[in-house]
């Protein structure tokens, strides 16, 4: 566990662990840094403890390559700017997460509803399949049936 300023020259130069992984952490943002696993991939974490709270939390902020070490840590400003504002990022991701599905949401609009139709529009609410599958041929034959416009 070292601590330096990450730079994208240190993040490339880095080797890769032999069994187990390795953290590096940025001498400029306290919590803000890089894990680095045995098979060479390379995320950027931030470590906060959430106001209140008697344990620390971990926030992935993204992989090394899509991610530059200057994105990530604008990442980690924001994220720490949040937790000093009384919010809890890691929380608040796991919760989105956790929000139910258009599919989920959709089947208890049906639960809620289907009493209210009669018993021919609950039957094809509920049969399980679309009434008319679309592809991308059938689209394009609709289309192709109307007139282009001049």
């Amino acid at each position: 566990m070292a601590i330096a300023k990450l730079t994208k020259r240190l993040v490339d130069d880095m080797p890769v662990p032999g069994a187990a992984e390795s953290w590096t952490w940025d001498s400029e943002i306290k919590g803000f840094g890089l894990k680095i696993t045995p098979t060479g991939r390379k995320v950027f974490f931030l470590k906060y403890r959430p106001r209140g709270s008697r344990t620390t939390a971990k926030l992935q902020l993204g992989p090394y390559g899509p991610l530059t070490v200057e994105q990530a840590r604008d990442q980690a400003r924001r994220a720490l700017g949040a937790v000093i504002g009384g919010s809890d990022p890691a929380r608040d991701r796991s919760s989105r997460r956790q929000a139910p599905t258009v599919a989920e949401a959709l089947d208890d609009y049906l639960a809620d509803f289907s009493g209210r139709w009669k018993p021919r529009t609950a039957h094809g609410y509920h049969s399980g399949r679309p009434t008319r599958t679309s592809s991308r041929g059938s689209a394009r034959g609709r289309w192709q049936t109307y007139p282009a416009r001049t």
